[in-house]
């Protein structure tokens, strides 16, 4: 079925434009211009925002549905409601578990990226956070759920994911995270820091290594000093890696949020929800 929609302002790589048609097929956009033929279904948007689909690279859950879950079905029930805020892909955000792994909630998530039945927004892979982070920042992460880096947990890790771990967030100053962080790297997965008390040096040293996001800019990490510029200090210098960004305007002030982009760009800026399991509900 196609539908086309008219009177939108289509917001397309920065640039707000009026005037145009989107023509969409199959859940894509398949053309866009001024005179593009009418198809199908034609549906008058004025007053709107027209802009492709989000793709939440953080986020833990939302219309009751938790992602750190040993049930796929849950999973799969979320990438069904998800699609009522624009998202239309997404990473499966796993954390700790109390005196263990998160193997059981790995392999949950394993199976339902992979399900044939899998509907409305898309499932990318696994977004673990955790357990080798820095428990004097922890965040809302309890205690019970961290490690100490050793390479035979990350292995138990990345075999639970079945080759579905995309991101791991880790704090690079705990004695043996860089061994882990190579070992991460080595299996193709995107690594992160966050939930650190990593200095600018030793953030650098990680970016060196191969790191490519911080976490949660500002959250959860040493604060940004003209004499101690921390992570966000080397964030800032390392032109190959991006920086995520709760942009709620209460996990950073929208003043706040304007430094980051500025100094980023808006190639180089996340924006993530970071929602739980009860957003969107009453």
């Amino acid at each position: 079925m196609h539908l086309t929609l008219v009177g939108g302002e289509l917001i397309d790589g920065g640039v707000r434009r009026t005037g145009e048609r989107v023509v969409l097929a199959g859940g894509r956009i398949v053309a866009v211009g001024p005179d593009v033929p009418f198809c199908g279904v034609v549906v008058d948007v004025s007053d709107l925002l027209i802009l492709p689909g989000f793709l939440d690279l953080h986020t833990h859950g939302g219309g009751g549905f938790a992602l750190h879950t040993t049930e796929p079905e849950e999973i799969l029930a979320y990438a069904r409601w998800v699609t009522r805020t624009g998202t239309t892909a997404f990473l499966v955000n796993v954390v700790g578990v109390p005196d263990d792994l998160p193997e059981r909630q790995l392999t949950a998530a394993a199976l339902a990226i992979t399900h044939p039945d899998c509907s409305g927004a898309e499932p990318l892979g696994i977004y673990l956070e955790g357990p080798f982070l820095n428990p004097a920042r922890r965040g809302a992460h309890h205690a019970s759920w961290l490690r100490s880096p050793d390479l035979s947990l990350a292995e138990r890790l990345l075999a639970a994911a079945r080759g579905h771990l995309r991101v791991v967030t880790l704090a690079p100053e705990l004695p043996g995270a860089l061994d882990i962080l190579d070992r991460f790297i080595a299996a193709g997965v995107l690594v992160a820091i966050g939930h650190t008390e990593a200095p600018y040096e030793q953030a650098r040293v990680a970016f060196a290594h191969g790191a490519r996001l911080l976490t949660h800019c500002f959250n959860a990490m040493p604060p940004l000093l003209h004499r101690a510029p921390g992570p966000l200090g080397a964030l800032v210098e390392q032109e190959s890696a991006f920086g995520e960004l709760i942009a709620d305007g209460h996990h950073v002030l929208p003043v706040v949020m304007r430094v980051l982009v500025q100094a980023l760009g808006p190639g180089r800026t996340v924006v993530i929800t970071d929602a739980q399991p009860g957003a969107g509900l009453p």
